[in-house]
């Protein structure tokens, strides 16, 4: 059981790593509006790595609760 829950936050992690990855370079580069102040850049991703874990807790509350 250890291992497979384990398992399932590693990916987990992985994913939000990614999306993270993807939402750093679409701020960046897509958004046209040129490169962010530091604290306005560190502030926006960790929003959305929180939104994204939020959204992880909820699926988990739903799936095993």
């Amino acid at each position: 059981m250890g291992q497979y829950f384990l398992t399932g936050v590693w990916y987990v992690l992985k994913l939000v790593i990614i999306l993270g990855i993807a939402y750093i370079c679409f701020r960046i580069l897509l958004s046209g509006e040129g490169m962010p102040t530091p604290k306005d850049f560190i502030i926006s991703v960790l929003n959305f790595v929180a939104d994204q874990i939020q959204v992880i807790i909820h699926w988990a509350q739903q799936h095993f609760g």
